[in-house]
């Protein structure tokens, strides 16, 4: 099994990718911190007009007053909000080029990690193919000797065994022998015995 986790390339490309991604997650935080901004400029300027809109109109004298001052607030709402869209559209624009600009910055190099890596794991590859391949050699070397090795103690084993029957016949062949020679004697001295016993 390949291990990258310790070799210059993997930590090379792991480090591109980290502030990468680190450079990209830095502009959308500003981003989101200046709509969030935004967002709470434009409600408070709102509140404060709708108050002011309130107490003027308790203090109107007749509804065509109140309508007037309801009028009144009606253009000032609408120029703001068409401005608060303006604004946030800049900022999306705005971050969106931020974005862009950092990802072509960090292409490059991270194209450059990203083939230095491949091309370590491509020489780790052939370097534990050729030590796989190297072991299945020696594997088989062994393998050979032990198999040239093994029919010449298998011969020895048995002319060492063919041999010792052989022995064994001739040692059964030289005791009838003397057997024989033990009965002829015994023959011999049986007759001499009977030719004495009548005189």
């Amino acid at each position: 099994m390949l291990s990258l986790a310790a070799t210059p390339a993997m930590k090379s490309h792991m480090e591109t990718q980290f502030n990468f991604m680190t450079e990209m997650s830095n502009k959308l935080c500003d981003s989101a911190c200046r709509l969030s901004e935004m967002n709470v400029h434009l409600g408070q300027q709102m509140f404060e007009e709708s108050l002011n809109a309130g107490r003027h109109m308790l203090n109107a004298n007749d509804p065509v007053e109140i309508t007037s001052i309801a009028l009144s607030q009606m253009q000032p709402l609408a120029e703001r909000m068409r401005s608060y869209h303006q604004q946030m559209l800049n900022v999306m624009a705005g971050t969106q080029a931020e974005l862009t600009r950092t990802a072509e910055s960090h292409i490059p190099e991270a194209s450059r990690t990203a083939a230095a890596m491949a091309d370590e794991m491509v020489k780790r590859a052939n370097e534990e193919t050729e030590r796989a391949a190297q072991r299945q050699r020696s594997a088989m070397e062994r393998m050979q000797s032990q198999a040239t090795a093994n029919p010449a103690g298998a011969s020895a084993q048995h002319a060492d065994s063919a041999g010792q029957p052989g022995q064994a016949q001739a040692n059964g062949h030289h005791a009838p022998g003397a057997g024989g020679a033990a009965a002829s004697s015994t023959r011999s001295s049986s007759s001499t015995a009977s030719g004495r016993a009548p005189s």
